[in-house]
């Protein structure tokens, strides 16, 4: 394409056209196939075309990828069969096309059926280039030029009531008559790139307009010589997280060009000004910063403007997404009656409230702090003189920032009913010495034989543990650092305080 649409790109660039560029007249406008890796008809009438053979997506004029096609001349082709649009003698029509040959054999564009008397046209030709009028089955009126071969050039066919004009490059380079009587007007295939069944075209295509009116000298030269605030890649839809930076890049084809950023509000498409989230709304970049949940599901877009035209880009979705709230979960805790619980988290958001849930009846409540309880709105939760009462009692949190929110896994509360902090009425369990540096030495009774046995600290985390196999066994102190540990036994409310010097 000569005219590329608004480089407006959301972190990630996306080359191509989704629209008819602001040059092309649009009055009578039937049909545009920017051929932007795709056969579709932009113009909104929906003359989609069917792609067949030898046809491959390539760089433009401008170098810009997959932007024009090219044609093999064996068997590639793009075709309308059932075009919405008719062509009459005495009516009015134009074709305009960006062509490079690399072969003189082919017909570009060709709109004709096989049958009888009916009016037909094309733009094409082998040792020239040819502007064609015929009553099927009858003798071609051509309006000829010149072309070259391996160079890009626009040639527009302009058709009024019998006369024919042929411009190349914008200017007038030949003239004809139609003057055939008797023709009927009917819907006719359209082919681009080949005639009906054979001279299939060799080379390349691109920025392929259909008119059902004649264009004016001035809107050829302005089709071909297109407009300075050309555009090459459009915004796409993103997605991020809350908080993330966004940048929102423009470049134009052309020098000279002003840019102004807009967003689709309550009101309609408003220009966006510098400050708070955005920085540069009049620059090639848009930069939104610390993008927050005001901005979700808005559209942008971007505005690019030269002397005499402009041209709008694409619209682009930025959606945002909650953070990933839950950092660390709260464990199961075991403690001893009359001492104190300790449930943390933690949130990757600085930003995340807390609130801690208790269920002890088969639902979780809200705690609020008070008695027992303190930090029911912090990372740590604070249960103050254990009640065995309380054993099995469920704790889990909820981290918020509106709108977003996450909830920590139920950790376990379980606590221990001790009478005696060396010796337990249900089950002797006694350790010596105590202090001890190198080992304890526990003692216990024949029916904790086979049952396991843990080691916890100080705030009921388990350090080690193992199975009792007779009366009297061996705890290695030194493995352990300095400190107060419990000794307890799996199914018995049982426990032994273990002092590490």
């Amino acid at each position: 394409m000569r005219f590329y649409l608004l480089a407006c790109a959301l972190l990630v660039p996306y080359i191509g056209s989704a629209q008819v560029p602001s040059f092309v007249p649009t009055n009578g406008l039937v049909a545009w196939y920017g051929m932007n890796n795709s056969p579709n008809d932009l113009s909104g009438n929906g003359n989609n075309a069917t792609l067949n053979g030898g046809v491959t997506a390539i760089a433009d004029r401008n170098g810009n990828p997959n932007s024009a096609y090219s044609f093999n001349g064996t068997n590639g082709n793009l075709v309308v069969q059932t075009p919405s649009f008719q062509f009459s003698p005495t009516g009015q029509f134009t074709y305009a096309i960006w062509i490079r040959r690399t072969s003189t054999a082919g017909v570009p564009v060709i709109m004709a059926t096989t049958a009888a008397n009916n009016f037909i046209s094309m733009i094409g030709g082998t040792g020239d280039m040819r502007f064609g009028t015929n009553k099927q089955q009858s003798a071609w009126i051509w309006a000829t030029t010149t072309y070259t071969l391996n160079q890009w050039e626009h040639f527009v066919a302009v058709y009024n009531n019998s006369s024919m004009t042929f411009y190349k490059n914008g200017q007038v380079a030949a003239t004809a008559t139609y003057n055939h009587t008797g023709a009927n007007t009917a819907t006719l295939p359209l082919y681009i790139g080949s005639g009906i069944n054979t001279q299939f075209f060799g080379g390349s295509l691109d920025d392929f307009g259909v008119w059902t009116r004649a264009l004016s000298a001035n809107e050829v030269e302005q089709l071909f010589q297109g407009c300075a605030a050309g555009i090459s890649t459009q915004p796409r839809d993103t997605s991020v997280v809350r908080g993330s930076n966004i940048r929102l890049v423009s470049s134009s084809v052309g020098s000279g060009v002003s840019y102004q950023w807009q967003r689709n509000g309550a009101v309609g498409w408003v220009n966006l000004s510098n400050g708070g989230l955005f920085n540069g709304v009049t620059t090639d970049t848009l930069t939104i910063s610390a993008a927050d949940f005001t901005i979700n599901n808005n559209q942008f877009r971007c505005l690019v403007s030269a002397a005499s035209c402009s041209d709008t880009s694409d619209v682009a979705t930025i959606t945002i997404r909650c953070n990933q709230q839950l950092s660390n979960q709260p464990l199961n805790t075991t403690r001893d009656m009359n001492t104190t619980a300790l449930f943390t988290t933690s949130s990757f958001d600085p930003a995340s409230a807390y609130q801690w849930q208790v269920d002890s009846s088969g639902s979780f409540v809200n705690l609020v702090n008070g008695g027992q309880y303190s930090g029911v709105n912090d990372d740590s939760l604070r249960i103050n003189n254990l009640r065995t009462a309380q054993t099995g009692h469920r704790f889990r949190c909820i981290l918020s920032n509106n709108p977003c929110s996450d909830t920590t896994a139920a950790a376990t509360l379980t606590v221990v009913n001790t009478t005696s902090v060396e010796e337990n009425a249900l089950l002797k369990l006694q350790a010596y010495p105590n202090p001890a540096n190198e080992y304890w030495y526990i003692t216990t009774e024949s029916k904790a034989i086979g049952s396991t046995y843990y080691v916890v600290d100080g705030l009921g985390r388990k350090i080690t543990e193992g199975q009792i196999t007779a009366e009297r066994f061996e705890l290695r102190a030194a493995a352990l650092n300095e400190g107060i540990y419990f000794l307890r036994i799996a199914g018995y409310n049982t426990a032994v305080k273990l002092i590490r010097k």
